[in-house]
Order: structure tokens, then sequence, then C-alpha cells
């Protein structure tokens, strides 16, 4: 099996972003269910348009498990909004 080139992050085109190497090939495997595939990505739209359950880490830690078609972006945009507050307000208080 042929695999895709490496795409630099910094000049990743539209047509190298996640499930666009193999144009089509990732929706063929998933319809099959016949992959299962990890994808790091802050583009939550995306994701939810290529995972069947999105999963969020925080510190090494799952702390959000759903199936995609029960959340949101704006769900998801909340919670790490919220960490990135409380973190805010944690490093704040101890200055």
């Amino acid at each position: 099996m042929r695999r895709p080139a490496r795409v630099p992050r910094a000049s990743a085109s539209p047509e190298h972003r996640a499930g666009a190497v193999w144009p089509g090939r990732s929706q063929d495997l998933k319809r099959r269910g016949d992959l299962s595939i990890m994808i790091v990505a802050h583009n939550y739209g995306r994701a939810m348009e290529i995972c069947d359950r999105i999963n969020l880490l925080q510190h090494g830690e799952i702390t959000f498990n759903k199936l995609s078609k029960d959340t949101s972006v704006r769900e998801l945009n909340d919670i790490v909004i919220d960490e990135y507050r409380r973190a805010l307000l944690e490093r704040q208080k101890s200055a």
C-alpha cells in the first residue's frame, strides 16, 4: 500500500487536511467498518464529520466521551473555553 506524503502542518493546504490525503478513502473505510482511526484535531466540525465518537483529553485523561451525533461544536468549544478559564484563574491566584 502506498503511504501518503507527509505535509508540514504550516504549509498544509485544504486538500491535505484531515481525511483528504486519501480523498474519499477514509469515508469508504468508515462506511465498511473496517478501520479505527485516532485523529488529533482542533477543528471540531471536521472531526465530527469524520469520526463516530469524540473524546477530549485534558492532562492525558479522557474528560469527554460522546458519539458525534450526541454533541455539537458549541458544546466542545464551551468545554475547552471553560477549562482554559479555570486554568487561567488558578494561575492568577497562585501568582
